[in-house]
């Protein structure tokens, strides 16, 4: 069907100004794409390796999904964008090229917001867990999406479009999303430093691992390259078209892939490098103050009857000093061994007796304190004789007092080897008065 006269053909049609980047020629953009091609597809390995990893670990992050995802939808551009420069009078590729480089960065500047909401959190543990800023945050989340929508519409709808009152209004609406957009890619900034400033001498809750001055110049310095790259396309966007046979520099193929495809490259790299799953990890199912640092966690568990884990002394039983303390509440409760000692030569000889430990121990037997000693080898001829002269030392009784009552408690092993080197002097004893006699 014909057109008629002064109307122009219904159809998609790149519009007769410089666009950023221009029209890509197999030289020197492919080069150029394949180069960036590369980064993104280390990155996305990066972070799904991070992911699984962590994931195996029962220690999940989201965020390295989201820049995944990121650099995937990045993968698809250069790619889109590689077929347009072998193709440059297609507009459905041009579109598809301009539509996917516009909407793949708004998934860092959602990143960056909530790290942001993370730091006020921590630093204003009730005011960062108040339901106000919560809908706040989410509503400027969404706000973000749906500005993305906005300027992908109004881009799609300029190409298709010849009325010359609706491009205007087309223009209008992404000159407006494009400073929306750049506020977003500010806005962690102001708020990081707010936070920072007015937490005083309070405590912050810590979260993920490393220091909080890392986590901010992390924050803080992908914010500063976002912002640089928001900035720098608000900014042309208000410039005045130009023709295509005349672009301005901010037309050209180094602008366009340096503050578009550089900071992102930059941006998803140093977040990997970083570590930003534990720098900025905080545990599942944080819904107030107190939960980054996992204070609550415990209390939960016991009201929910959590398992408890048992100690050393519950598993493998109390060591003999405290069943000992536990029992008597023995001031000193360490025991030796005493074990017996062989004649490991057959000469009929006793080794020296060590010195042992003595074990004093006090406890109360119906009102009357009863003393227990562990005596050393040394003194039980000795104190053995003191007990009672009247009876033997293998029936030794303990001596009854009117107020107090002290029995000894000599080991049968210990007694055995007593009478042992009792013999043995009495028998040296008996040796000297012959000799002594013979002469």
């Amino acid at each position: 069907m014909a057109s008629s006269p002064g109307q122009q053909p219904a159809g998609p049609s790149v519009p007769p100004v410089a666009q950023a980047g221009g029209v890509p020629t197999p030289l020197p953009d492919d080069p150029v794409i394949a180069v960036l091609l590369v980064f993104f597809i280390g990155s996305a390995i990066l972070h799904m390796s991070l992911f699984q990893l962590n994931l195996r670990r029962a220690h999940k992050f989201v965020f390295s999904v989201l820049l995944f995802g990121f650099s995937m939808a990045r993968i698809t551009a250069l790619a889109v964008r590689l077929a347009w420069s072998h193709h440059p009078g297609n507009p459905r590729i041009a579109i598809a090229a301009s539509v996917l480089t516009a909407a793949g960065v708004l998934i860092l500047f959602v990143v960056n917001l909530l790290f942001a909401l993370r730091v006020v959190r921590a630093y204003h543990p009730a005011f960062g867990w108040g339901r106000g800023l919560h809908w706040a945050f989410s509503a400027l989340v969404a706000s973000v999406i749906g500005v993305l929508v906005m300027v992908i519409v109004a881009g799609v709808h300029l190409v298709f479009t010849a009325d010359v009152a609706a491009r205007g209004r087309d223009r209008q609406v992404q000159l407006f999303a494009a400073v929306y957009l750049a506020m977003a890619a500010f806005l962690p900034i102001p708020v990081v430093l707010a936070a920072w400033a007015t937490a005083g001498a309070k405590v912050r809750e810590k979260f993920g691992k490393g220091s909080f001055r890392a986590k901010m110049g992390l924050l803080l310095g992908t914010s500063v390259l976002l912002t640089l790259g928001a900035a720098f396309r608000a900014g042309t966007a208000f410039l005045a078209p130009r023709p295509v046979g005349n672009p301005g520099w901010w037309h050209s193929k180094v602008a366009f892939y340096l503050f578009n495809f550089g900071i992102e490259v930059v941006v998803t790299w140093a977040y990997g490098l970083a570590r930003f799953d534990k720098r900025f990890h905080v545990p599942d199912g944080c819904k107030g103050p107190g939960d980054y640092a996992g204070k609550k966690d415990e209390e939960d568990g016991m009201k929910m009857g959590g398992v408890r884990v048992n100690a050393e002394e519950d598993v493998f039983g109390a060591s003999e000093k405290e069943a000992v303390d536990e029992t008597s509440g023995g001031e000193e409760t360490m025991v030796g061994e005493g074990d017996e000692e062989k004649d490991m030569f057959g000469t009929g000889e006793t080794p020296p007796p060590k010195k042992e430990m003595i074990l004093v121990q006090e406890k109360t037997v119906e009102d009357k304190t009863v003393k227990e000693t562990t005596i050393t080898p040394q003194e039980t001829a000795a104190d053995a004789k003191t007990i009672d002269e009247d009876e033997e030392p293998e029936t030794a009784a303990p001596v009854v007092v009117e107020e107090e009552t002290k029995e000894v408690n000599i080991d049968p092993r210990r007694r055995r080897r007593s009478e042992h080197m009792g013999a043995v002097v009495e028998k040296s004893k008996d040796e000297g008065n012959r000799r002594r006699g013979s002469f």
